[in-house]
């Protein structure tokens, strides 16, 4: 529609002004949502636009456009309707570009207080090399490894390497995105089995290919700042920009060099060197001892100067490095000291939790169970997060740490702490997938059934034993019945001989069920005798037993079923006295 209504400003020479709107209202980086705009018009309507832009492109070279965004707004306008023949029309425009940019800077630098001055921090090389990568995609390789070698748009062009190295298509802002997003890392995935393939995304050949390109332009601006102050920090800048880029591309291939630069001077570059270990990490890879704290050690002492302040995510991701280090011992001793002197919100445990889970050290998992014991408003609050990180780890005390929650054998090594009603659930399906893996652990689950335990644990072990989901753990479980506590039938353990006596079978075609009765004599008497010789539980036996007959009053009686829980005992059922 817009097109349509716009049909007799494209059939006429272009105005500047008329321009700037038409440019601005087809750039994708501005449009809400973002849509592929081929997607919806006719090849008629595009061809329309494109005659109009391509026609402006000689008034757009001859403007004064000292902020760029004129030029910046056309381009990604044009590859969103344009062809591959177009791409000269973008280069025209990326050329007329960099002296303008370059110019602008040096008369900044002047002190001048002129238009192009104050329009020289304005760069919109991102814009333009989107829409290199946008019209083009792979095709793009060839312009994109051109103005790597030019300094206002190396950054950009590297990043657009990366963008068409993948197997996707890119996305209408894929390489701002890829440049200045703060990609979030989840430390679940970290050291898993089988390893997730941090390269599984890109086309190996380019990656390799781009990554080699990306360390020579490295290795010259290196050469280029050998006779320059190490404290320079715009050529360090450009530095820790590109190899970010080479991490992203071939951590594992470039490691040596990705440590080299992220040890270079630099102020509040805490996130660049950030981006440079990260991937590191993730790759597979342990991180040098000494150089990792050589690289850290800067940034902990701009927080001890300034402040943490706003900080906080960038100290809990830099403090989850730390365990992945070839010498995680002192890593982690490191880890415990900063997290004794700066201190850790709540909420940003999760991955801190999970790193110490993750870094397959018995240190990672004593500093885990140091921090529920000794930090209880803490606990408290990530208690989900702390038992998720402690049952993904795969060393023997995480298993005897789990199991100490209902064990009392083994409270020593589960001393202290006590699980927030929140998260009860979730540590009871965590220790039930570890009995279904682990026969020996179930089979103690179902010993612990008979055994005294604290209230706490008693309601954990039911959990438990109704999460294993089957008939000899709801058996087990009836020895969990308690006439003298606050909740004598668990609720999960109540569903658990529910789904034993009742069946639900499916209702003709649909998602519904109806209930069927099942036989359950061994249920019924293994609760008679609880009523007959336990007089601690026999009140709660006596009630069950009740709900089943009301089970079967709804829904019917198996046939093979008798009414007497057990007919060969001599004694009436129902009692003559309750």
């Amino acid at each position: 529609m817009t097109i349509e209504g716009l049909s007799e400003i494209l059939e006429r020479p272009a105005q500047a002004e008329e321009l700037a709107i038409i440019a601005d209202l087809f750039s994708p980086p501005n449009s809400t949502p973002q849509v592929d705009l081929r997607s919806i018009i006719t090849d008629g309507q595009r061809q329309k636009l494109r005659s109009y832009l391509i026609s402006a492109v000689p008034m757009l070279l001859a403007q004064d456009d000292f902020r760029g965004d004129a030029k910046g707004h056309f381009s990604t306008a044009l590859a969103e309707v344009g062809g591959p023949n177009d791409a000269t029309h973008l280069m025209e425009l990326i050329r007329s570009d960099i002296p303008s940019v370059r110019e602008g800077r040096e008369a900044r630098a002047r002190g001048e207080q002129s238009a192009r001055a104050s329009g020289s921090p304005k760069c919109w090389s991102g814009w333009h090399v989107q829409a290199l990568v946008r019209l083009l995609h792979t095709d793009s390789e060839t312009f994109l490894l051109d103005l790597l070698n030019e300094p206002e748009y190396e950054l950009d062009a590297a990043w657009g390497l990366v963008v068409i190295a993948q197997k996707d298509k890119p996305s209408p802002n894929a390489i701002t995105a890829a440049r200045h997003g703060n990609t979030e890392r989840d430390y679940r995935t970290v050291r898993s089995v089988p390893a997730p393939d941090w390269s599984a995304g890109s086309d190996d050949a380019r990656r390799q290919r781009y990554a080699l390109v990306i360390g020579e332009r490295i290795q010259v601006l290196m050469a280029e700042t050998r006779d320059v102050d190490q404290s320079t920090v715009p050529f360090h800048f450009r530095l820790k920009e590109l190899a970010k880029v080479l991490a992203t591309l071939d951590p594992r291939g470039s490691t040596e060099r990705i440590l080299q630069i992220a040890g270079l001077t630099s102020r509040f570059d805490g996130w660049k060197r950030l981006g440079l270990l990260e991937p590191l990490v993730f790759a597979g890879l342990s991180l040098p001892t000494d150089r990792t704290f050589g690289i850290l050690d800067p940034i902990l002492q701009q927080f001890r100067t300034h402040g943490v302040n706003n900080d906080g995510h960038l100290l809990t991701r830099l403090l989850c490095l730390l365990p992945f280090t070839d010498e995680p011992e002192r890593g982690i001793a490191r880890m415990s000291e900063w997290l004794t002197e700066f201190g850790m919100a709540p909420h940003s445990q999760r991955n801190l939790l999970m790193a110490l889970a993750r870094c397959r050290n018995d240190a990672g998992l004593d500093l885990l169970h140091h921090l529920a014991t000794h930090n209880s408003p803490i606990f408290q609050h990530s208690a989900r997060e702390w038992i998720e990180a402690v049952s993904s780890c795969d060393l023997p005390g995480a298993k005897t740490i789990l199991l100490s929650f209902v064990d009392p054998d083994l409270q020593t090594a589960g001393s202290g702490i006590v699980v927030p009603q929140y998260a009860v659930d979730f540590l009871a399906v965590r220790i039930a997938e570890l009995a279904r893996s682990e026969e020996s652990v179930a089979r103690r689950i179902f010993e612990l059934t008979v055994q005294p335990q604290s209230e706490h644990q008693r309601i954990i072990l039911a959990k438990v034993v109704a999460s294993l989901d089957s008939h000899q753990a709801v058996m087990a479980g009836l020895n969990l019945i308690a006439d003298a506590a606050a909740n004598p039938i668990p609720y999960e353990l109540r569903k658990g001989i529910e789904d034993l006596v009742l069946e639900k079978r499916p209702y003709k075609d649909s998602q519904s069920y109806r209930l069927a009765p099942r036989a359950a004599n061994d249920i019924k008497k293994r609760l008679f005798q609880i009523l007959r010789h336990d007089p601690t539980r026999a009140r709660t036996a006596y009630h069950l037993l009740g709900q089943i007959e009301e089970w079967r009053l709804e829904y019917g009686r198996p046939a093979s079923e008798p009414r007497h829980p057990a007919l060969e005992s001599g004694e009436y059922w129902p009692p003559a006295t309750p």
